[in-house]
């Protein structure tokens, strides 16, 4: 039985044949000849069918030959894995005229292009898909030995050759997807040609002779996930490492002062239903307009952007729930939006189809140069019938953002981590991971399920943690303190992570080293998880040693610049023993002109509060005191020479000044 249904086989068809056309030089000869060999019995049966039914069902005939072929089922997924999730939407399904008459004349088409748009220049039979996949990594080894020998044009193709290797061996479920990897990494080695004198005995183990007809073995079935994550990661090694090369290369004009990009100010504005059908996909738009648009879900307050389609916005939409469409029908979660000196910019469009009826989270994030601009949250509701949804759909609630401009002079995180909440209670979490360098472009990386709120979930962790902040010597020693840190950690990473997520950050090249963490959450100390290798146990390190890392909860965007390099040190008499330590070293940070210090008797309520109201002093403040955590955060405290400091007396403070940063070591 095909895994099509009827009612949506000469849609699905139609634009399949057209993105095969559209990228049909795109093809290596072998996938062109697979394609049209499959392509050539369902064009029979159409071109002789009758009636009504007959060219539905040749349409499904044709998907299921293309959905058997890796090469086409790779390169059509955004088309044809949708329309597998309607497969239980069957029933009868009447041929549509035109449909099939337009499905005819591609299918004729297809079938008499001649493949010269872009011959590989490979061996005339290619490569036996096992063979292949044994000559793969150490083909990949060779080439990592003489890549210093290669110029930067060709370590620039293997980088990007590697990361596209290793997403399609990740994707690979079977011995015949590996070997359809491999074959294709072969023949693209013999586009690019690499200098390397190993590489070529290696492909010759596992070229196609012409008096072969057949391939001697074969292996079949499951592909075991073990057998392809250390070369996956090895790959994606190898290609960040290049990545990273390339972007560090110096560019040929430096910008001018004249080259200085204007910037206005837009307000980001966002228009999605509050109700939605189940299985009926609903469409979201993004724009960015120069005033807060009726009848949208906009930002309070305007976002300094900068103009120019050299510096477009990203728009990333989050919804862990749903499958994403862009504007053409292929899967994609991400966008552009260009800046107009004047006016509105054109809607980004995409189609968000419900997986499931219920209570859902979705949001939108704006970038500009690689940050964060800001967050729009939106919550939605997912029915299952007509009257459910009602005369008029509801707009959509929505957690409105500040955003700001994020500050192009500083380099833009290697890694960033964006943890998404996937409904409506806070207690599933879909994990994003995007990284240039590392080939992740806001991928998915799975989700988890709390049992119950985080906060709630976390309690007993951070109580652990206090209790051995508070062993400051004697009932356990340092040594063991430590062994106990570590499996608090490992644990968290276990519990919390996504395998998927595991492996990702375990294998993430040495070169990166900063991170970013963007959550919808401000419970879960996820810095504190600890990095092992999911299949050998080796142990790695906490996020917060393995890179420099940052934390930011979702909505507000990032603040461009500090209000100006200024240290107020806020620290008063306690019985910690490192402070007298840290306030020597934050001496040693700042010159004596730009440190302001409130130290012992003077770090006093009303002194403190009177410096976070001035902005020209409150740049950055350093907090070293006691802490307390409520179970309401607002009545969490830090110990002060004279008594407490909550948050609301910070909030009210720098309500009416420029966002300082405050650093709490309590």
């Amino acid at each position: 039985m095909s895994n099509f249904a009827s009612g949506m086989a000469e849609s699905t068809l139609r634009d399949a044949l057209q993105m095969l056309i559209a990228r049909w030089p795109t093809l290596d000869a072998v996938s062109a000849a697979d394609i049209r060999a499959a392509l050539t019995a369902p064009y029979e049966q159409l071109r002789q069918a009758t009636g009504q039914f007959q060219p539905v069902n040749a349409a499904v005939a044709a998907l299921g030959a293309l959905d058997k072929l890796p090469s086409a089922r790779r390169l059509l997924a955004s088309i044809l894995d949708p329309a597998r999730e309607t497969n239980a939407m069957r029933g009868i399904a009447f041929s549509n005229p035109a449909w099939a008459q337009e499905i005819r004349t591609m299918l004729e088409q297809i079938l008499q292009i001649t493949h010269d748009s872009k011959p590989y220049p490979v061996s005339q039979f290619s490569y036996w898909p096992d063979k292949a996949s044994s000559v793969l990594r150490p083909v990949v080894e060779a080439l990592l030995a003489g890549r210093d020998r290669l110029d930067a044009a060709v370590q620039a193709d293997l980088g990007r050759l590697f990361l596209e290797t290793a997403r399609r061996l990740e994707e690979a479920a079977t011995f015949e997807e590996r070997g359809a990897a491999a074959v294709w990494f072969l023949e693209q080695i013999d586009v690019i040609a690499p200098d390397v004198p190993e590489v070529p005995p290696l492909l010759q183990k596992a070229a196609r002779q012409a008096d072969e007809s057949a391939e001697p073995t074969w292996r079949k079935g499951v592909l075991p996930d073990r057998n392809t994550s250390e070369l996956v990661d090895l790959l994606r090694r190898a290609g960040a490492a290049d990545r990273e090369m390339a972007t560090a290369m110096p560019p040929d004009d430096e910008p001018s002062d004249a080259d200085e990009v204007a910037v206005v100010q837009r307000y980001g504005a966002v228009e999605f239903p509050g109700r939605v059908l189940h299985r009926l996909a609903t469409r979201l738009t993004v724009r960015l307009t120069e005033q807060q648009a009726k009848g949208a879900i906009s930002t309070p307050t305007a976002m300094s952007v900068q103009v120019g389609a050299e510096h477009p916005v990203t728009a990333v939409v989050l919804a862990p729930d749903f499958v994403i469409f862009d504007a053409n029908w292929n899967l994609a979660h991400t966008g552009e939006l260009v800046v107009k000196a004047s006016g509105d910019s054109a809607p980004l469009i995409f189609d968000l189809l419900p997986k499931s009826p219920g209570a859902k989270s979705v949001a939108v994030d704006f970038r500009q140069n690689d940050r964060l601009l800001g967050t729009v949250g939106l919550q939605v509701e997912v029915v299952s019938t007509v009257a459910e949804l009602g005369a008029a759909p509801a707009q959509a609630l929505s957690t409105q953002a500040v955003m700001t401009m994020p500050d192009r002079d500083l380099p833009p995180p290697q890694l960033e981590l964006r943890i998404k909440a996937a409904d409506s209670a806070h207690t599933t979490f879909e994990f994003i991971l995007h990284s240039k360098l590392a080939g992740f472009n806001w991928k998915s990386m799975g989700t988890h399920t709390f049992a119950g709120q985080p906060a709630e979930e976390m309690k007993s962790y951070f109580k652990r943690l206090n209790d051995l902040a508070r062993q400051t010597g004697g009932s356990l020693p340092d040594k063991d303190k430590q062994t106990e840190l570590k499996t608090l950690g490992e644990n968290l990473f276990f519990d919390a992570f996504p395998e998927a997520l595991q492996r990702a950050l375990w294998a993430i090249p040495a070169r990166i080293t900063s991170l970013i963490i963007t959550s919808d959450e401000p419970w879960i100390p996820w810095e504190l998880a600890r990095i092992f290798d999911p299949e050998t146990r080796a142990e790695g390190d906490f996020l917060c040693s393995r890179f420099t890392v940052a934390r930011w909860l979702a909505g507000d965007g990032m603040t461009a610049t500090l209000p100006n390099r200024g240290m107020t040190a806020i620290i008063p008499s306690t019985n910690l023993i490192y402070t007298a330590a840290e306030y020597e070293a934050l001496q040693e940070l700042w010159p004596d002109d730009t440190l302001i210090a409130l130290t012992d008797a003077a770090a006093t309520t009303r002194d403190v509060i009177s410096r976070l109201k001035d902005s020209r002093l409150a740049g950055i403040v350093h907090v070293a005191s006691h802490g307390a955590a409520g179970d309401d955060p607002a009545q969490s405290t830090i110990t002060l020479s004279d008594g407490k400091l909550r948050p609301t007396d910070i909030s009210r403070s720098t309500r009416y000044t420029r966002r300082p940063l405050i650093f709490f070591n309590a």
